[in-house]
């Protein structure tokens, strides 16, 4: 089916007039204003919220006095204000710097530290390539997960994903990746710092990225050090607690400097790396099957549902949300599509038709659900929409590189979504399991949400996506085997007993 064009897109053709809109305007806005200054007199103030707090543009404090609440741009509050960072002993040995974590608070959400330009009086610092161990680079990208460094090298520069590829066949310890880093040699020569080096930033222009290194320099008192960690902790405790629990390690410690603003930015400030150096408190742990910046003495949640439907605007979507389904227009047109390549000679025959109906029905309306007869023919009408849609439009030998993988996937689903009726059928909460295993499954059909939109409205420029999709989705089958094993033992158990 094509698929309808969503208010977000809409919003994102305004990226452009909504991003000067956030630069001019200072710290505080409001939706009005800035609906009138992009030409959406009449956009839904929700939705238009949701889109800036998705994308980080802006943060948003419920006001008593006010229905409307307070806006606060990213961009006006970040801008001009002052932190401190600590100079590393191999950033001294070699004269350089990698901002690495310590910048990631301070970052717009489209920009990588190393697409951050750095300044020192007026002049913009050069950068250069330097060679280090995974090891060495991962105390930079100390908040960063494995996975996530391992993009961001990559995207820093090409030649790392050759680097990653042999390590693949065989693990080379001495192997060595290129990372961007500053050349603060004339830096280091004009400040005559003491060590330990510590040096003030000055955020000069947050959507822009960029950051000037100031001069002066600074008497850092433990007293000081110390009271600075107990605010910093306290806010980024209250951030741990006010975000939803997906928001990223990036939102979180740049909503925690939010929360702290006069506590966390000023002349006592300390460097962020060394509370994480000297204290364990906060860091990335396992997240079922991710990682998570979380609090490292307290457990893990477990979520209050099997899956979390993603958003949702059609009438397949509200029909599946409605009755508490795993089943999006996406999975259906995947389901059809899939069938289509493999019954493609005989796709108009009225049998082939009904068997693909059956097949569908039974896995998306199991026969034990309350209200079956109705359920089911309410999915019916859905399906043979999306299967007259797709009957005519399809053909095989035009087929995308898409095929195999929308295969594989519409296979892993199958197993998925019997399993998950299985749970249903016995009326089985995640709150019955310990550990994460119901958070790995809930996860997993959130990873199956995201690549059945992806394959089933797939573009030629996105390719090049195919193949890390197939390895992510041959990876996501192994977690979801041995996750499926650790389920069925408990249930096991729980029988016995």
């Amino acid at each position: 089916m094509l698929k309808c064009r969503t208010m977000f897109d809409r919003l994102e053709t305004l990226l452009p007039e909504i991003n000067l809109f956030l630069k001019n305007v200072g710290e505080a806005f409001t939706l009005e204003d800035l609906k009138n200054f992009i030409g959406l007199k009449n956009f839904d103030d929700s939705n238009l919220g949701v889109f800036l707090i998705s994308l980080s543009l802006a943060y948003f404090f419920p006001d008593p006095d006010s229905d409307s609440g307070v806006w606060i741009s990213k961009h006006g509050f970040f801008t001009g204000k002052k932190f401190s960072v600590q100079i590393s002993d191999t950033e001294d040995e070699m004269k350089i710097f990698i901002p690495g974590s310590r910048f990631l608070p301070f970052l717009p959400a489209d920009k990588y530290a190393h697409e951050a330009k750095l300044f020192y009086e007026g002049k913009e610092i050069p950068k250069r390539r330097v060679y280090l161990s995974f090891d060495r680079l991962s105390s930079f990208y100390f908040l960063y997960t494995e996975s996530d460094l391992s993009n961001v090298l990559c995207e820093d520069y090409e030649e790392n994903v050759e680097t990653f590829s042999g390590l693949h066949d065989s693990f080379n310890p001495e192997a060595r990746f290129a990372v961007s880093a500053w050349d603060f040699s004339a830096v280091f020569d004009k400040c005559n710092f003491n060590y330990p080096m510590r040096l003030f930033v000055h955020i000069k222009d947050w959507s822009g990225a960029e950051f000037e290194i100031l001069k002066e320099r600074h008497e850092f008192l433990e007293e000081n050090i110390s009271n600075w960690f107990d605010l910093f902790e306290a806010a980024v405790r209250s951030s741990l607690k006010i975000l939803p629990m997906e928001s990223t390690t990036q939102d979180i410690l740049s909503f925690a400097y939010f929360l702290g603003e006069d506590a966390l930015f000023n002349e006592n400030s300390a460097p962020m790396e060394l509370f994480f150096e000297r204290k364990d408190v906060f860091g990335v742990i396992p997240y079922g099957i991710e990682e998570k910046f979380w609090v490292l003495d307290e457990p893990i949640a477990v979520p209050a549902n099997w899956f979390y439907y993603p958003y949702n605007e059609t009438k397949e979507d509200n029909f599946f949300n409605s009755i508490n389904r795993p089943v999006t227009e996406a999975v259906i047109d995947c389901f059809v599509l899939d069938f289509l390549s493999s019954n493609y000679m005989a796709r108009f025959d009225d049998e082939v038709k009904g068997l693909f109906i059956k097949e569908s029905l039974d896995l998306f309306i199991p026969e034990f659900m309350n209200n079956h007869k109705t359920l089911s023919s309410k999915c019916k009408t859905y399906l043979e929409m999306h299967y007259d849609y797709w009957v005519n439009l399809y053909n095989p030998f035009k087929d995308d590189g898409s095929k195999d993988l929308r295969s594989d996937l519409v296979d892993f689903y199958k197993n998925l979504i019997v399993f998950f009726n299985e749970l249903d059928e016995r009326k089985l909460k995640t709150s019955d399991f310990d550990g994460q295993s119901a958070l790995m499954i809930c996860q997993i059909f959130d990873k199956v949400f995201q690549w059945t939109e992806f394959v089933s409205s797939i573009e030629a420029e996105d390719y090049n996506f195919i193949e890390v999709i197939s390895m992510s989705l041959e990876n996501l089958s192994y977690v979801y085997t041995d996750v499926k094993v650790e389920i069925i033992n408990k249930l096991s158990a729980l029988t016995k007993t």
